[in-house]
């Protein structure tokens, strides 16, 4: 469930980008094929990641357990410095925003979990 998640997303998403970004004058067909291609290694990626995440969710589903969702919010934390040990580009703004809201999570987390849920 996990892989074809993410797929789909994945799909979605560069499918949405082919109608928005100004990629040349030509048809639409030739700028879904670029928005695609622009992705390969995120489709690559996301054939582990999709399977690894599904795990996870389903472990959690099962334990109710902490580590899961903290996890998931440390994800957040990292991949700002991810994109950058990769030469990445990306956006200074969503990278603070990605932390914000990781921090902001994990706080959550261990500020509303209930003691019981610890593994």
């Amino acid at each position: 469930m996990g892989l074809a998640l993410s797929l789909v997303a994945l799909g979605s998403f560069y499918a949405a980008n082919s109608y928005v970004l100004q990629l040349g004058p030509h048809p639409w067909i030739v700028d879904l094929r670029l928005a695609f291609d622009g992705g390969k290694k995120f489709f690559v990626l996301a054939i582990l990641s999709g399977p690894a995440f599904g795990l996870l969710g389903s472990w959690w589903a099962k334990s109710k357990s902490i580590v899961v969702p903290i996890g998931m919010a440390i994800l957040f934390v990292l991949e700002p410095f991810a994109a950058l040990a990769t030469q990445s580009s990306g956006s200074a703004v969503v990278w603070v925003g990605e932390v914000a809201v990781g921090v902001a999570g994990i706080l959550a987390i261990v500020r509303f979990s209930p003691k019981s849920t610890a593994p």
